[in-house]
């Protein structure tokens, strides 16, 4: 177990530690060497990142209101089908004509009735979809046999993710800080937690003042009691603003956050962030059966004591389950960054590709960004 954080202000003391994990590449073994490099590239402390204030959609809210007369929500493309005068298809019903035409047929998801469909004719189509979504979507004629192996052969990753609320911001607690709250609770409840004997019912979850316990169920205590980490070396305080760790437990990556909540001791942790094959394992599980297990975890990394603190709010996201992601991003095997990659980008006739995927920082927000400008490039000089 590795543990770091931004403005550290004491020793993270720890009497158990595992094997390194090697920052969680262990899951991708199996995919390209040159993925796992640029991210180490990417992520590092000579990196610059900026913050969005407001959130990450702050981006895509500020850009809608440009063009919300323009967008039309709740269509699912069905079908694409396009004339490219420079290459005559015999199995095209339309007509040819100068220039090149698109046809793009889609179906409402019945949000609001029944379903719609609906055919949208444009000069060209700017496509974003995921190669793993395009897969379903028909498209004729045949785009060339590249951009086809891309979009069939692409390999997108998954990754799964578990936050909790927690009404005091433990992550931050020095001992002395510890001792205070615990005391708060009961006598002598620092010194059974700091032995490893203090009740493992599940009677202490959410005890602390400043939880309501509404989120609390009995079922719920009952879980979290069976799946409790069993042990009596109760690592120390970390006294870390912000930061994180990376284990070899099941929940890999958590990360606590550096911004406080405005009129509130709390805040979010991510408790578990896993990749690939450890976040299918984790998509074995119903998105309720995944709060046990991902609290156990932390308590193994931080100490049974944060169970304190627990309002019972979390929440759960599995990209590989998303029915508009269709995978984490595409995380490319051996061999795919010259077989595939020339191919992704290229348009094909009026159809022109967008989005992470199609950039060599995928999942990235830049990456995505950078494709929008290429993109936009493209049509532009065509025009």
């Amino acid at each position: 177990m590795a543990t770091s954080g931004p403005s550290s202000r004491s020793p993270i003391r720890a009497s158990r530690r595992r094997p390194g994990p090697c920052g969680s590449l262990t899951s991708r073994l199996p995919l390209s060497f040159i993925h796992s490099f640029l991210d180490a590239a990417l992520i590092s402390p000579d990196t610059a990142f900026w913050e969005l204030r407001g959130g990450t959609a702050a981006l895509p809210d500020a850009l809608l209101k440009e063009v919300r007369e323009c967008i039309r929500f709740d269509r699912r493309v069905t079908r694409i089908e396009y004339w490219d005068p420079s290459r005559p298809h015999p199995e095209t019903p339309h007509v040819s004509a100068e220039g090149s035409h698109v046809w793009v047929d889609t179906v409402s998801e019945g949000r609001e009735g029944a379903p719609v469909r609906e055919q949208f004719t444009a000069d060209l189509a700017v496509i974003t979809v995921p190669f793993s979504g395009l897969r379903h979507i028909q498209v004729a004629p045949l785009m060339s046999y590249g951009k086809r192996r891309a979009v069939t052969e692409l390999h997108y990753g998954s990754a799964t993710k578990v936050l909790f609320e927690f009404s005091g911001r433990w992550w931050e607690f020095s001992e002395e800080d510890w001792k205070r709250e615990l005391a708060t609770i009961a006598p002598g409840l620092y010194d059974s937690y700091g032995k490893g004997l203090a009740p493992a019912d599940g009677s202490l979850l959410g005890r602390h003042d400043s939880v309501t316990g509404e989120r609390l169920s009995a079922n719920q205590r009952a879980f979290y009691a069976a799946y409790r980490s069993v042990t009596r070396d109760q690592p120390g305080a970390v006294a870390s603003l912000g930061g994180g760790s990376v284990s070899d437990n099941p929940n890999r990556f958590t990360f606590n956050p550096s911004h406080s909540v405005p009129g509130s001791p709390g805040g979010v942790v991510l408790a578990s962030y896993t990749w690939a094959d450890d976040a299918m394992r984790w998509d074995a599980f119903d998105d309720d059966a995944r709060y046990p297990h991902a609290l156990t975890g932390l308590q193994e990394i931080y100490g049974q004591r944060i169970e304190i603190f627990y309002t019972g709010a979390g929440r759960t996201q599995s990209w590989a389950r998303d029915p508009y992601a269709y995978g984490e991003a595409s995380v490319l095997l051996p061999g795919q960054h010259t077989e595939l990659f020339p191919h992704i980008a290229t348009p094909e006739g009026p159809l022109h590709f967008a989005g992470d995927h199609t950039s060599l920082k995928p999942a990235w927000i830049e990456g995505a960004v950078e494709s929008a400008v290429r993109v936009a490039l493209q049509v532009h000089s065509a025009r």
